[in-house]
């Protein structure tokens, strides 16, 4: 069997930490898909400190996202100030099937 090659968020950069985010080590990342943007599924989560987002992780890389319109990932709370880079890349999904005799 072929693999299918998907589409997906594999990371986050934050370029700007931003203020008055939500501190803890495992908050849930907003993630915010509007058209043009194509893809559905992605997760993650926020590590902040002192109001400031040190680091978005991501734990679904969701599927059929673009380069040219990637999601908005942004951490609860905040004054709108956080600058993140998302970066679309593809995993391979192997199928196989077992047959039982």
């Amino acid at each position: 069997m072929s693999p299918d090659v998907l589409p997906c968020v594999v990371s986050v950069t934050v370029n700007t930490a931003g203020t008055g985010y939500i501190n803890g080590d495992a908050t849930s990342a907003i993630v915010t898909c509007v058209a043009p943007c194509t893809g559905t599924g992605a997760a993650g989560t926020c590590k902040v400190t002192s109001g400031q987002v040190q680091t978005i992780t991501i734990t679904d890389g969701g599927s059929g996202y673009t380069t040219s319109h990637p999601p908005k990932i942004s951490c609860p709370g905040g004054n709108a100030d956080l600058a993140a880079i998302v970066r679309i890349g593809s995993v391979k999904v192997i199928r196989s099937s077992i047959q039982k005799r």
